[in-house]
Formats: C-alpha cells, structure tokens, sequence
C-alpha cells in the first residue's frame, strides 16, 4: 500500500473508531457528550415535540365544549381530550422512552485535578446525576403526555423525577406545576396545594409559569367547592395573559361567569359575558354568552332589551340546533320576573327540541320540577323530577341532592296513588249494582277509544318525541287530600303518566317494535329465550274490555271492605310521614291527616294520628293546638300506647326496652331455627307470643314456630298456626308467605316419608330457581361456567321444568359428599347471585330420589327432607 493511502486508511479508521466511541452512552467524554446532545435534541426530542404539539392542537381544533356544564380550565383535563390525543401521546411517550434508553449518560467523567484538588465547578459537574442536558426535558414531556392520556400513575413518576433528580435543572419548576395538577386530577387536593405553595414562594421559578400556577389553584379551588376563590385565582391569571390572545381570555372569562353566577354575583357574571361577546371569539362561546346574559339580569336590567335579543337569535337559521339553550334563556327571564307559568312553557319548548344534549334536556325538566316544588304541588314536581333522572349523568354536580328529592316524591306518588285506588274500589263498591255496571261499561267505551286514538297517534311521526313530554298533562289526582272525590283511578291521567314514568326508568325511551327489550334485534340466543319464556309462561294478559276486570278487585264483603279502608288508612298515613319526614312540608302533613281522620273517623290508626299530630304541632311551636290534639287522644283511647307515652315519662323507655327483649328472643329462635334446633325454637316462640302477644313482634313468632312444625311432621300444628296467624293479622307482611306455606301444605310438599338417606349411592346437584325470578336467564349461564372454571367440565348440566320453578341440575358424582364439595363451592362463589334465599332451592339428592321428584313435579317436599 502506497504511504499516502495508508495514512487516509489509518485516519478513517481513527475516526470510525471515534464514531462508535461517541456513539455509546456508556463512555462519559466531550465527544459522547456532544454526539447525545445533538442527536438528542434535533432527532429524538424534536420528534417527540411535534407529536405532543400534534396532540394538542387536535384538542384545540375538535374540541366540543359543552356550555350546559363548568367548562374545565384546561381542556385537557376533560374526557373528550383522551381520545383527542391519545395517538400523539403514544408516538410523544415512544420517542420519550428512546432517548431515555439511548441517549441517557449517568457513567462518571475521569475526575479533574489541579494543584489545589477539585474547583467547585468540576466537583459540581462531576456530581451530576445526568450528562445529557436534554433528558430532564425528556422526563417532563414524557409525564405530560402521560397526563393526558389520563395515566397519572406513571406522569407521577416522570415529574417526581423531574423535581427530585433534576432538581438544579430549569425543568423543575414546570415539573412542579405538573406534579401538583396531577395530585389535582387525583383527587388529592392537600398535596395539590402544598406543593403550589411551594412553588409560588420559591423565587426563582420562572415568571411565565404564573399564569399556570392561577390555574391549578383555580382547578383546585372549583374542585373543593371554594369558587370565590377560584373567582380571585382567573382573575389574577386573566391580568397576566396578553391581551392579544382573545381565545384564552375568553376562556376563563367563561368560567368567570359562570362562578360569579353560581356565588350569586351576577353584576360580575354579565360583566363577564359581555366581555367575551366583545372579544367575539368562536360562535359557539359567543352565542352562549348571550344565552347566560338572561339568566344573570338584576332587578332594573333592560329584561325587553336581552329577550328582544334572544328571540333574534332564534331565528337565526345558524342557531336552529340551539333552540333548546334560547327557551331556556327565556324562560329563565320569565321565571325571574315572576311569571312561572310563561316560564314553564318555555321549559316545554326546551326540553321539546333537545335532541342532543341530554344535559340541557335535564336542566330544562329541573327547572320546572323547582318551579313546582316551590309551589307545594310535588306530585307533578315529582314527575318532572323522574324525567329529570332520565338523562341526568350521574357527574353532574348535584346528582346525589336531586337523586333523593326524586326518590322522596316517587315515594310519595306511590303511596297517593295506593290511596287513590282504594278510594275509588271502595266508591264504585258501594254503588248501586246497575250503577255500577254503567260506570264500569263507560270505562270500558274509554279504554277502546283509547286504544284507537293511541294506534291513530302512532301513525304520526311526531309520536315519539312528543311522548318524551309530559309537561302537558293536566294533574286532576289527591295530591294529599284523603277527601278528594275524583274519577275512578283508572281515568286519573296524573297516575297513568306516573305509570309511563316507571316504565321509562327501568327501560328508557323504546321504539314501539317487536322485541324491543333487546339490544341485538336479529339475534336471539338460548338465554334470551329462557328469559322470555320465564317472564311470559303462566302469565294472562288481563282482558281491560271485560267487566270482571274491573269487578274481581271490588270490596263487595264487609271483610274485604274493612281491608279496603284499612289499606287506604295506611296509605294517607305513610303519605304524611313523607310530606313530614321526607320533603319537609309539615303543614301538608297535618292537612293530610285532619283529612283523614274527617273522612274515616274511626279508622284504626286514629289514635296514631293523633300521636302523630300532637308531634307535628309541636315542631310547629304551636302547642295550644298539640294540647287539643293530646286531650282527644286522653279521651277517645285512654288505654292506649300513644296516650301512655305523652302522660308517662317513663312509658317509652320502658317499652323500649320491651321491645328489645322481644327482638332478642326471637333472634335465639331464629338461630335455632338454623341450627335445625326445631323443638327449641318452638318453644321460644310459644314463649315469645304469651308475652309479647301486645307487640307486632308477636305474628313473626306465630310464623317462625309454624315453620318449625313443618320441620318436624306435625303439619297438623302448622296449618293451625297459619291460619291463626292470617286472621289474628291480615294485613301483616307475612301473609303472602304464610298464604304459600298453606298451600304447600294442601299440595302434600310436607310429606317427606317418601324420600330415602342414600349417601354412599350416585348423587345429582341441582339448582331449582323460581320463574318469577329475574336472575332466572342468568343461572344456566351461572352453573355451566362454574363447572368449566372448577374442574367439572367433564359433568353434564341439564334442565327442567316445574310448574312454578326451573331446575339445573349436573351429574353424575359418585356419592353424596362429593355432590356436597360441589354445591358448597358453587354457593360460596355465587352468594350474592342466590338472594332471596326464597327464590332458591339447592339441594344434593339420589339418583332414586331425583326419580320421585321428577315423577311426582314435587321440589319442595324434597327440599324439607334434605332440610331436615
């Protein structure tokens, strides 16, 4: 090789090797400084730059503010933001990641010494816990893209890196700021806070993170309920931001407004409303603003001047998608100014055309719902309450506070309309005979015009919309009045749209077609199918055009006339305690309890209401009538509990404390009643009834020992029990039970003698659910999985029939303990799924057993034998 090309060689070698050196991060020299540092910044970093820039401009271009709600201070910080950006912060957070692996030197340079040792500098340049000058940038933006792609865990960890690591580094003030609103987004507003303050008070952070720093107080503050506060952070934030960046100003302008209207200073909301309109950023910022103008007019404002504008705008084609937001700015003027019933039509309209905006459709309902609470009609308060829930989400701040007021009114519907049904029975039942078939032909002449106008109006293509509207139904019910004389409850409108509300809130608003109840109309899979088959078998569709529809319901026997009254008693009686207890209206309680006791004077809670009433009048303070009442309760039942308690002070302490005995002992009898300690519990019970027989304790005695009979063969002793225990109380809530008890008696499901103990033969599990169960479609699903996850596969699961229950059973296992270790793992994983216990029947029995169930269709009398 000729000299001049070998030195060219020797030199490209040099230099290659040079290259390679620079090029690994695990050497610490000038030239692997300088070769990261650059790479670093104009390859890895900027790339990841542009994406996180990328991101955030698409939030910017597509973000859908919603003006019904607290706009967020930072856009990113709303949920739409995720799917926004979330491509951009994984390309951001990839990049971020290379440069870390990459480019990353933590290797220590050869140490430098003078004559003197070490100069500060080199001593401070060697303890550096990173020598590429662009990673602390790299961990800051990789926890920023973290953030907004909402997986906090992880931005946690690159900002406490950021601040801990990096902490003689520029980065670590703005890492801060991003640490505290990540504490923010989690909820953990003390450390939020901390960490802000710290930051404020340390002088050398940068000035222009000021304007940030406002915001994530402001966030806090809105979080945590403290708005004046968060009033006073935007507006320092809004004195720092150039005046040239209206779409920022007229952001937090926005959220000023809508503070200062939420604290009741609406001079500063307008102030603020009219600002943005000045600054005329996007329409839809604009068009809202003008819309919030007329729901924070102060007594003198020009209120002709804002709905002359108002009205403007609605017919500005550009705002027919916004016709919702306009009448509801109407009728909140109209409400302001006192004319409720303009402001409950314009309600209407506004809930009429909110076709989108579920959460303007809400607050159009709610309004009204105010309206009517105020004014102490609370059945139709309650109905718009129960439209109101319908497309309320549940973030929306006051959820829960109108969730119970709903609850409360729903209550109170439910028991006028029980009143309202007994009252008309026992009406139409005392009728003349031919009077009564002539008002029961007219209900049914109504039900098939009815029918007729309802399949005309179907017909219609408004017919779905507008049913979504009840603010046009007339109320014509009680309302709490005992002696109102209404129509017959069928013709009441106010409870049928009280009906067409329950439907909508277990099923929402359905298109009318054929199996409606499914999400997949063109698939119907086994389970499907169950469900139908449990809900429609033994089912009758009741026949509305035949008279004895409406007679088989008719109080026509003294006996059943006294349930009637006793029923409707209940009802107004519970109607008070909601009036008092539930919505706060005392005054409606007491009416509805004068009423009463005018309209049924010797109705037999009388002595109750007046107890009730004495109560009543007294948290009034007016006492003068609560000793009125208290003397005619001395008069008409001295020997009564209620009358006790007011004359004796130690009445209701004493009989409290009775009470709590009785409770224990039938809590023992119940145990032993487990513990199949049948002969014990018994004779708790027999106990138990001689003396607490004065307490409503008593008829749970009277059932429990008739169970016990049952246990132990003596069905003789447990039809007398319940029979006894059906006519000494035949309003108790045992009776539906007790009524079933006996009629498993009449069907011989207490005659056990035919069952046989084989514990060492083939054994079968079974699971037998009731069909009027609504986890009935679940349970085949339920047990087929348990035997695939458990080891069972290998089983067979088959199904059964019954009159009134549908079995699954597996088989074959070899004994009965094994079949046990099945049933008891399955109902140990499945012990929610199998509540009420009523509504089940699981049980292990014999190949020749199951043989004589199957034969004689009799679950229950096996179920005893393998209680026993």
């Amino acid at each position: 090789m000729h000299g001049r090309a070998y030195s060219i060689a020797i030199f490209l070698t040099y230099c290659a090797a040079m290259f390679f050196q620079a090029c690994s991060n695990s050497k610490n020299t000038v030239a692997t400084r300088s070769f990261h540092n650059v790479t670093a910044r104009y390859n890895v970093v900027f790339e990841a730059r542009e994406s996180y820039r990328k991101g955030i401009e698409n939030i910017e271009k597509n973000y859908n503010a919603n003006y019904t709600e607290m706009l967020p201070v930072y856009k990113i910080d709303d949920e739409q933001s995720f799917e926004l950006a979330t491509s951009f912060m994984d390309a951001c957070v990839e990049e971020c990641g290379k440069n870390i692996l990459k480019h990353s030197i933590v290797s220590k340079p050869k140490k430098k010494y003078s004559r003197y040792g070490m100069s500060g500098s080199d001593e401070a340049f060697y303890n550096k816990p990173e020598y590429c000058k662009w990673i602390d940038d790299t961990y800051l933006l990789m926890g920023k893209a973290n953030y907004v792609t909402r997986d906090y865990d992880r931005a946690e960890s690159a900002f406490q890196l950021g601040v801990s690591r990096f902490k003689l580094e520029p980065t670590k003030f703005e890492a801060q700021l991003w640490l505290a609103k990540t504490f923010w987004a989690e909820k953990n507003y003390t450390e939020a806070l901390e960490l802000l303050e710290k930051l404020t008070k340390d002088k050398r952070h940068p000035k222009k993170l000021d304007v940030d720093i406002h915001k994530v107080y402001a966030q806090i503050y809105i979080s945590t309920s403290r708005y004046q506060a968060a009033i006073d952070e935007l507006n320092e934030a809004l004195t720092l931001i150039k005046k040239r960046k209206k779409n920022s100003r007229a952001w937090l302008l926005y959220i000023l407004g809508d503070l200062n209207r939420l604290v009741g200073n609406y001079p500063e909301s307008k102030k603020c409303y009219e600002q943005i309109i000045k600054l005329n950023p996007d329409y839809p910022m604009v068009f809202n603003s003008k819309i919030n103008l007329a729901t924070v007019f102060t007594p003198g404002s020009n209120t002709e001047y804002i709905r002359q504008q108002l009205e403007k705008l609605l017919k500005d084609e550009r705002n027919k998608d916004y016709s919702d937001r306009i009448y509801y700015g109407l009728a909140e003027i109209d409400r302001k100014n006192n004319d409720l019933n303009s402001a409950l039509l314009n309600y209407r309209k506004s809930a009429r055309y909110s076709f989108n905006d579920d959460i303007q459709k809400a607050k159009s309902y709610l309004a009204a719902a105010d309206i009517y609470f105020l004014k102490g009609e609370y059945l139709r308060a309650g109905e718009f309450y129960d439209s109101t829930m319908q497309y309320l989400p549940k973030s929306y701040s006051a959820y829960n506070e109108i969730s119970l007021k709903a609850q409360n009114l729903s209550l109170l519907v439910k028991y006028i309309r029980q009143a309202e049904r007994q009252d008309s029975l026992i009406r139409v039942a005392k009728m003349p005979p031919n009077e009564r078939k002539k008002v029961i032909a007219k209900i049914i002449d109504d039900v098939i015009n009815q029918e007729e106008a309802e399949r005309i109006a179907k017909t219609n293509p408004y017919y779905q919309s507008s049913s979504d509207n009840n603010f046009g139904v007339e109320y014509t019910g009680q309302d709490g009045n005992p002696n109102f004389q209404g129509k017959w409850y069928l013709y009441n409108v106010t409870a049928l749209n009280y009906g067409r509300q329950e439907f909508l809130k277990k099923w929402g608003t359905r298109k009318l077609e054929d199996n409606w109840r499914r999400k997949n109309k063109s698939v119907t899979t086994d389970v499907e199918t169950l469900e139908e088959e449990s809900k429609t078998e033994n089912q009758d569709t009741p026949d509305n055009k035949n008279p004895e529809y409406y007679m088989k319901d008719l109080p026509l026997t003294d006996s059943a006339m006294k349930v009637c009254l006793n029923k409707e008693a209940d009802a107004w009686f519970s109607v008070s305690d909601v009036y008092a207890d539930k919505i706060g209206d005392i005054d409606k309680a007491i009416e509805t309890l004068l009423n009463l006791n005018e309209k049924y004077p010797n109705h037999y809670l009388k002595a109750q209401a007046y107890y009730r009433l004495y109560k009543l009048y007294g948290q009034k303070g007016e006492f003068q009538l609560a000793q009125h009442v208290k003397a005619m309760l001395d008069s008409e039942f001295p020997q009564s509990g209620y009358s006790k308690i007011l004359n004796d002070p130690n009445y209701e302490k004493n009989l409290a404390l009775r009470k709590q005995r009785a409770e224990d002992l039938y809590n023992r009898a119940v145990e032993e009643f487990y513990a199949e300690n049948f002969e014990n519990a018994a004779e708790i019970c027999e106990e138990g009834q001689k003396e607490y027989s004065d307490l409503q304790i008593a008829e749970n005695f009277i059932y429990i020992q008739a169970r016990c009979f049952g246990r132990i063969q003596k069905t003789d002793l447990m039809k007398q029990k319940l029979e006894y225990l059906l006519e000494k109380y035949p309003s108790t809530g045992l009776k539906e039970y007790a009524q079933n008890k006996l009629k498993a008696l009449e069907g011989g499901e207490f005659e056990t003698s035919k069952f046989s103990l084989d514990t060492d033969k083939k054994h079968l599990f079974f699971l037998a659910v009731k069909k009027n169960n609504q986890k009935l479609s679940e349970m085949n699903f339920k047990v087929l999985n348990f035997c695939a996850t458990n080891g069972y596969s290998q089983l067979e699961v088959e199904t059964k029939d019954f009159s009134s229950f549908k079995m699954f059973y597996v088989l074959d296992f070899e004994d009965k303990a094994s079949a046990e270790v099945f049933l008891e793992k399955f109902k140990k994983e499945n012990s929610q799924e199998l509540l009420p216990e009523d509504d089940f029947r699981i049980v292990t029995v014999s190949s020749e057993n199951f043989d004589l169930i199957i034969e004689d269709a009799d679950i229950e009398a096996y179920y005893n034998f393998y209680l026993k």
